[in-house]
């Protein structure tokens, strides 16, 4: 399911995308700027944290290259590329995210 995630992200492919979300999906946000540190609830709720997270690039792309099983967990190792409004400068970084899927309640 991660790598279906991942894969419809980096083709771009929104449709894909959340045909993939449950309605109901509960996305919480731990990770980056503290004041998008929330939890966010169904589609919308996930394209406002996009529009969130994404607001401050000119461009921004990332790119999974490693999938690793970690019990309840899965850690994708990735990488980002991102050149933003303001200072109109390029930077890249490697980060490792946890992903935990809970299927139904």
């Amino acid at each position: 399911m991660v790598r279906r995630i991942w894969d419809a992200w980096e083709r771009r492919n929104t449709d894909a995308l959340f045909a993939l979300y449950d309605s109901a999906i509960i996305w919480e946000n731990r990770h980056g700027p503290v004041e998008l540190h929330t939890t966010y609830h169904g589609h919308e709720g996930v394209r406002q944290f996009w529009r969130e997270w994404l607001e401050p690039f000119e461009s921004f792309r990332a790119h999974a290259d490693a999938f690793i099983d970690a019990g309840d967990n899965v850690v994708v190792r990735y990488r980002q590329y991102a050149r933003g409004k303001r200072a109109g400068r390029w930077w890249s970084y490697l980060l490792g995210i946890p992903t935990q899927f809970e299927m139904g309640l």
